[in-house]
C-alpha cells in the first residue's frame, strides 16, 4: 500500500471518533420515545379515538344548509318539500336525542 492509502484508511478509522460529540443521556431518551414504534401506535389510536369523539360530537350539533331556489318556474312549482321558489332558504337539523 502506498502512503496516501495508508493515510485514507487512518483518517476514515478515526474520523468518526474525532467528530462524534456527547450526546446527553436526555436526548438520547427523547429520541429513543419518538422513533420507537410503541408510541406510534399509541398515536395512531390516540388519533383515531379523537375522531371518533368528534363524529359523535357532531351529530348533536346543528347542521345548516343555505340555498336558492330562484329560477323561472312556469306552472306548479314541484320542489322537495312542496313549497313555492325562494330567494334564499335556511333549513337547520340537530338531534335532541339519539336511542342508539
Amino acid at each position: 500500500m502506498n502512503l496516501f492509502a495508508l493515510t485514507a484508511l487512518a483518517l476514515t478509522w478515526a474520523a468518526p471518533a474525532a467528530w462524534a460529540e456527547p450526546i446527553p443521556f436526555r436526548r438520547i431518551i427523547e429520541l429513543a420515545l419518538q422513533n420507537s414504534t410503541g408510541s406510534a401506535i399509541a398515536l395512531a389510536d390516540e388519533s383515531r379515538a379523537k375522531s371518533n369523539y368528534y363524529e359523535a360530537r357532531n351529530q348533536y350539533l346543528p347542521q345548516m344548509s343555505v340555498g336558492s331556489g330562484l329560477a323561472y318556474s312556469n306552472g306548479f312549482p314541484l320542489s322537495l318539500e312542496g313549497s313555492a321558489p325562494s330567494i334564499l332558504t335556511l333549513t337547520s337539523q340537530q338531534y335532541l336525542y339519539n336511542a342508539a
